[in-house]
């Protein structure tokens, strides 16, 4: 396992932008998808930076493209919205992990960010508010990052529900070519305290990836 897991990491830092298929078990095939178009949009319908010029330790160089959610501090909102192919994926969805590595929170304390399955991307790089529908939730995370006040380390994280394994699994069965999904800083539920100032984060837009494994 360790051996594979060495073989996966070092793959998957050469392979930025392109599909990685693996096969971790017989008669299983684990495909990891990056992000093949994304958007953001802002509560004020007003551009935002897309990358973050302050390069810590650990960040890529030069700067990297961000996804950022929440309030700004300004009461500017930003959501964020990603597309993964789903080309070649058939069969049984035996499971479905999003992953992500998250640049920089306000909060020094774990926040967190809910993600939606949302419509199509329609309009690149910006969309107008508020973007495009948030159709079903999948799953929260809870992370802390702030580098600029509590020197925290960029941190990875993981999504795994089976909400997300279903909803891919319906994708799939009804021939849906990609699968999108969206962040915001708001209750995953209820959709309150979107805009908590402490939930406000920036992810680094290349190191999203949807890892489908499936039998097909």
């Amino acid at each position: 396992m360790r051996s594979f897991r060495a073989s996966l990491a070092a793959t998957l830092a050469a392979t930025v932008l392109s599909v990685l298929w693996v096969q971790p078990a017989q008669g299983s095939q684990l495909v990891v998808v990056p992000v093949s178009q994304w958007a953001y949009t802002t509560s004020d319908n007003a551009n935002g930076p897309t990358t973050d010029s302050f390069i810590a330790p650990g960040d890529p160089t030069p700067a990297a493209t961000v996804l950022r959610v929440g309030n700004d501090t300004t009461g500017r909102l930003y959501r964020g919205f990603m597309r993964f192919s789903l080309t070649g994926i058939s069969g049984q969805i035996l499971n479905v992990q999003l992953v992500g590595r998250v640049d920089h929170t306000w909060s020094c304390s774990p926040r967190p960010t809910s993600f939606y399955r949302t419509a199509a991307i329609a309009v690149t790089p910006r969309q107008p508010w508020p973007g495009p529908s948030l159709l079903t939730p999948l799953g929260s995370n809870n992370v802390n990052a702030s580098e600029s006040v509590c020197n925290q380390p960029n941190l990875a994280f993981t999504l795994s529900t089976a909400v997300l394994r279903n909803d891919v699994q319906t994708a799939v069965l009804s021939g849906q070519p990609a699968y999108f999904v969206g962040i915001s800083a708001r209750d995953l539920a209820s959709g309150a305290n979107e805009a908590a100032a402490d939930r406000w984060m920036r992810y680094f837009l290349n190191d999203f990836r949807l890892q489908i494994t499936f039998a097909p």
